[in-house]
């Protein structure tokens, strides 16, 4: 922590391990509503799990009664690829369902002749701050006729990407009962996971020293 930055509103850092080297995660973790000079992160405590952090600030206040911040790191959407349907000779829809665990999501759909894809499409309904499943889906037009196509459901928020992957031939409709090619619900490698952010979930007030 560093209590005295920003003119004493203090903030507190994250920094995460891999390969022994640390790496300095943004944004740094500052509370909302904080009285300055409030120190926060004179006191810094993180749960054996890595993502809850709890963030002191022992002069927040007009009488320096001092507060406590807990910050938690955002769950990563759940995603499951659903088998296409209304598959014609150029066309096809896109299905999906996708638990955004309680944060902001947005839902994509990732399409092409290959694994590589090459083709985004935005999927429907929003999933929203969902805390169930929310089914989601896309119309394709367009596509070639006898032709394979991938294809995967893709879910973002402020935790790690996740996807879940498909996939299905145009002029052949999968018919009911038949399993689809699909993959579980799976984080994206490393490289391309966005960056890992805590968000604010509850402020309490007290004594701290």
């Amino acid at each position: 922590g560093g209590p005295l930055d920003n003119g004493g509103v203090g903030a507190a850092w994250v920094w995460t391990r891999s390969g022994g080297v640390w790496t300095q995660q943004e944004p740094k973790l500052v509370g909302a509503g904080a009285v300055v000079p409030a120190l926060q992160g004179i006191s810094v405590s993180l749960s054996a799990d890595g993502t809850t952090a709890l963030v002191g600030g022992p002069w927040d206040g007009p009488i320096e009664t001092g507060a406590a911040w807990v910050f938690a790191a955002p769950v990563p959407a759940t995603v499951v690829t659903g088998a296409p349907t209304s598959i014609t000779s150029f066309g096809a829809t896109l299905n999906g369902t996708i638990n955004p665990n309680g944060f902001s999501t947005t839902a994509l759909f990732d399409y092409g002749l290959t694994t590589s894809y090459g083709s985004q499409i935005a999927g429907a309904p929003i999933p929203g701050s969902a805390s169930s499943p929310v089914s989601v889906s896309a119309s394709l037009a367009g596509l070639t006729c006898s032709t394979r196509y991938h294809f995967r459901a893709v879910a973002s928020n402020p935790g790690p990407t996740t996807v879940s992957a498909c996939a299905f031939t145009s002029c052949t409709p999968i018919q009911s009962g038949a399993a689809a090619d699909t993959q579980s619900s799976k984080p994206l490698l490393a490289a391309d996971r966005m960056p890992f952010r805590f968000n604010v979930i509850r402020r309490s007030t007290g004594f701290l020293r």
